[in-house]
């Protein structure tokens, strides 16, 4: 819950976060809009990116914004998703999308650069493994149609096969 005005952020944050809770709000009428320029791809899911450092106000707005739209905001809990066995991330990933899907909820991934970073060299079979799960997680990103909030205090840590994904990226500076 909440409102904005609980939240203390620069101007041009609150502007970009009345423009998400906005096309949040708009994402099937836009979806029906867009020309074929777009590509097929294209889905009403919506992908926001909330990154600065700690105690900005990211997790504050994810909450705030579920509630602007009425709807429930889940956390991810990254240690119940990333699983030590081949292929069982992906289905905890897959299960937990087509959940949020079918709920229609916002998704929140708080501290998303764990979970979202760089593709490595493959060295071993660990490395292989763990570069199937980042494109898989790619790939159901692109796909999902539901409303994903990702927070990170290290952007730089995620890589930009993520970022170019995310259709909002906001920036959180200490007020």
């Amino acid at each position: 819950g909440g409102t904005w005005d609980d939240l203390v952020v620069s101007d041009s944050t609150r502007r970009e976060l009345r423009d998400l809770t906005m096309r949040c709000r708009q994402r099937e009428a836009v979806l029906a809009h867009l020309g074929p320029g777009f590509g097929r791809h294209t889905n009403r899911g919506v992908r926001a990116l909330f990154s600065g450092p700690s105690g900005t106000g990211k997790t504050l707005a994810a909450r705030i914004l579920a509630a602007e739209l009425g709807l429930d905001l889940y956390r991810i809990d990254l240690a119940a998703v990333v699983d030590k066995y081949v292929g069982e991330t992906e289905r905890n990933l897959s299960r937990l999308f087509a959940r949020a899907e079918e709920q229609d909820i916002v998704l929140l991934l708080d501290e998303g650069d764990s979970l979202l970073t760089g593709r490595t060299d493959v060295r071993s079979a660990n490395d292989r493994y763990a570069n199937m799960e980042t494109n898989y997680l790619l790939q159901r990103l692109e796909r999902y149609e539901g409303i994903l909030l990702v927070t990170t205090n290290a952007v730089g840590r995620i890589d930009s096969a993520f970022q170019r994904r995310m259709d909002v990226h906001i920036e959180f500076a200490a007020p």
